[in-house]
């Protein structure tokens, strides 16, 4: 597995998906780190500030550690940008994910309700 970044294809994707969504331009992009294995894109971990705003794995590919790399190469961004403590918002439904970031130091900090779309979800900070 590599790591690079930032990556434009991750861009390209997210835009494909959503065209009107600010995730999918390239500037919004700049700076995330993205897994390849064997050339292709498999997960992506993106920072803003102290906030883990995106951290994704390919499902085909989990289990296998990408995910944990990711996280410690954006904690590790974080930490370079001056900022001891980051946090994160996931969903309450997310059971797989909020597994993941307990398993890998994250702690449950609060509820909040998601603007937009009105479900329930978590903030997990961490101290880096």
């Amino acid at each position: 597995m590599g790591m690079i970044g930032p990556h434009s294809r991750i861009a390209r994707l997210q835009h494909a998906r959503n065209p009107k969504s600010s995730f999918g331009t390239a500037a919004s992009w700049r700076g995330a780190v993205v897994a390849e294995v064997e050339g292709r894109a498999v997960g992506v971990v993106r920072t803003r500030g102290a906030l883990f705003s995106d951290l994704w794995v390919d499902p085909d590919v989990r289990s296998l550690g990408i995910g944990a790399k990711l996280a410690r190469a954006g904690e590790n961004r974080i930490r370079a940008d001056g900022h001891r403590f980051t946090y994160l918002f996931t969903a309450l439904f997310n059971a797989r994910g909020r597994a993941f970031y307990e398993r890998n130091g994250w702690t449950l900090a609060r509820f909040t309700q998601h603007r937009v779309f009105h479900f329930r979800r978590c903030v997990y900070v961490k101290r880096l």
